[in-house]
């Protein structure tokens, strides 16, 4: 885990699970074989596997679904 809060409630129960940014995956309890990578992506999965999230808030509201991919566009302001 990568990231303030990533796999913050991650147990002995879950494995193979990947987070990468803030509160990624912060959520996960007993969810296995997850990779959450953007901001907040899978953040409120508990029991969910098997689910691939790419992109700031991807499948953000996914408490215990299984099997899905989601991405997320990343929104970007031009630094001026």
């Amino acid at each position: 885990a990568i990231g303030a809060g990533a796999l913050n409630a991650n147990t002995g129960s879950s494995s193979n699970n990947t987070a990468i940014g803030c509160s990624a995956l912060a959520c996960n309890t007993l969810g296995s074989n997850n990779t959450a990578i953007g901001l907040a992506a899978l953040q409120f999965n508990t029991t969910g596997s098997h689910n691939v999230a790419i992109g700031r808030y991807a499948l953000v509201s996914s408490s215990n679904k299984c099997g899905f991919l989601a991405t997320k566009s990343l929104a970007v302001d031009p630094v001026i």
